[in-house]
């Protein structure tokens, strides 16, 4: 592990909070809401808190049908 459980829970916490219950298309940078996209700016949010982030994943859909991105900012 390279950080505590408890720093990282609130950086998580603080981009989850520009996401939830809005119109992703409203938020500047989302205005084309893929996963891809997705994954890419909850990366830019992160990666300048977080240092070592190794990737962001997002998915959808219930376990055994879902979709999902997955996006490293390094690559």
């Amino acid at each position: 592990w390279t950080h505590n459980l408890d720093e990282i829970e609130p950086v998580i916490d603080a981009v989850r909070r520009e996401l939830d219950h809005r119109y992703l298309n409203d938020i500047e940078g989302l205005s084309v809401p893929t996963l891809e996209n997705l994954a890419r700016w909850i990366w830019h949010r992160l990666n300048d808190r977080l240092e070592g982030l190794e990737h962001v994943a997002v998915r959808r859909g219930q376990p055994g049908i879902s979709e999902g991105c997955t996006y490293s900012g390094r690559h």
